[in-house]
């Protein structure tokens, strides 16, 4: 700062003194906000848990006063646990994730699939619009019902056949018997609504690009870089926690899961 002759008494900055006073802010600003944008994936990891949590809490009570499986419709209409989600008065879109926006321009249906783990998946539904709605969680199809005779078990249909292949008996029964609950997931991060894991599901190539739908390899679905190599997950005794993508392959998805590690042979990708 120096003495201006013009200004009297008055000083003001020099050129050279204002460039150093921006620098260091410009350096402080760099140095703050990779953390504050950890921070602000931390905040939105803590939302979507407790999301999931309140996801798992509506579809227990509905288990509970219905003793039975989580409600599946085979014919076209979609998705129950949505509808089950909002009658239940899901006004604050607990099943959205705070790390992904709504689709803006869905195309295709009744399901569509998102091309990022940034991006909800969307249900569009010509049976009953109380389905549409966009998501960022899935359910667990093995503790939904089976399909009646005559019409398509996603979870025993899948191609190509997993090993073991799954029968009905890999269907989770309410109340749980084979457990514990706190081994079973009910819901957790994923590209679609539902999915139906198996032991022998490898991995996906790349974890930010969507699988796309498949009937085969459904782990794929929950497989995702969502928060940072991590993905949440809600399970059927209530609790809701933070998993590393590996430790997929380590939960009791159906009643014969066996597997405590990834196939042999298979990784997690690097990105």
């Amino acid at each position: 700062m120096r003495y201006d002759p013009h200004r009297g008494d008055r000083r003001a900055f020099t050129l050279i003194e204002l460039l150093v006073v921006v620098a260091i802010i410009a350096l402080l600003v760099a140095i703050l906000l990779p953390s504050l944008g950890k921070a602000k994936k931390r905040a939105n990891t803590t939302r979507c848990l407790a999301n999931i949590r309140g996801v798992v809490g509506v579809l227990n009570v509905y288990m509970t006063d219905h003793q039975c499986q989580l409600p599946y419709d085979f014919t076209g209409a979609n998705d129950y646990w949505t509808l089950a989600l909002a009658e239940a008065g899901n006004s604050n879109k607990l099943d959205l994730c705070p790390e992904t926006v709504v689709n803006p321009s869905p195309t295709g249906g009744p399901v569509v699939n998102p091309p990022n783990p940034g991006i909800a998946w969307t249900v569009i539904s010509a049976v009953n619009s109380k389905l549409n709605t966009s998501g960022s969680y899935a359910i667990n199809g093995w503790l939904q019902q089976p399909a009646p005779p005559g019409q398509t078990d996603w979870g025993l249909s899948q191609t190509p056949t997993p090993t073991p292949k799954p029968t009905k008996a890999f269907y989770w029964k309410y109340p749980y018997d084979g457990g514990p609950e706190s081994q079973i997931p009910e819901l957790g991060d994923a590209y679609w609504p539902d999915g139906w894991p198996c032991e022998s599901d490898v991995p996906p190539a790349d974890l930010t690009t969507s699988p796309g739908y498949t009937n085969g390899n459904m782990m794929r679905r929950f497989c995702l870089d969502r928060h940072t190599r991590t993905v949440n997950m809600g399970f059927a005794d209530g609790h809701a926690e933070n998993l590393q993508l590996q430790a997929l392959w380590t939960l009791k998805w159906h009643w014969n899961w066996t597997a405590n590690k990834l196939p042999l042979g298979t990784r997690i990708p690097p990105k």
